[in-house]
């Protein structure tokens, strides 16, 4: 099999974790992914908490979108967080530390939400000015 994407996330518990095995490695589901040509993960190594996973994922992949390589994003999501979390016990590494970025950590271009909006605004301003542009020609014409 060969999965043509640039990233995949597991931020489920203990996604990265698994048993070593003499002349192969360590063997987990993340390794299932590099067989299949995936060239960059985002794994758990230990049991994580829903709360932290779900605000550290979420400053991912904004630092993502914002045009960060993986391995930076993942980093300033985990600072943000602390920083939130700061006078909690939330601050403390078991919540945060957990993930880890492997393979390729080159930045990839995310999709956001409006881009289509700002096309559609775009066409429609095309259309009013060949439209006033018509318009204009046309009564020239007639006055001519």
């Amino acid at each position: 099999m060969s999965l043509k994407v640039q990233l995949v996330v597991l931020s489920a518990c203990e996604t990265g974790y698994g048993k070593f095995q003499q002349g192969e490695g360590v063997m987990s589901l993340a390794r299932s992914f590099m067989y299949a040509g995936v060239p960059s993960m985002l794994v758990s190594m230990w049991q994580v908490n829903d709360a932290s996973t779900s605000a550290i994922m979420q400053l991912f992949y904004k630092n993502l979108a914002k045009g960060m390589d993986k391995a930076e994003a993942l980093q300033q999501a985990k600072l943000k967080y602390i920083r939130q979390v700061a006078n909690n016990n939330a601050a403390h590494p078991a919540y945060w530390a957990s993930f880890v970025q492997l393979g390729d950590s080159r930045p990839i271009k995310i999709a956001t939400k409006g881009n289509g909006i700002l096309l559609w605004v775009a066409i429609a301003a095309g259309l009013l000015l060949i439209s006033g542009l018509i318009l204009f020609i046309l009564r020239r014409k007639k006055e001519a």
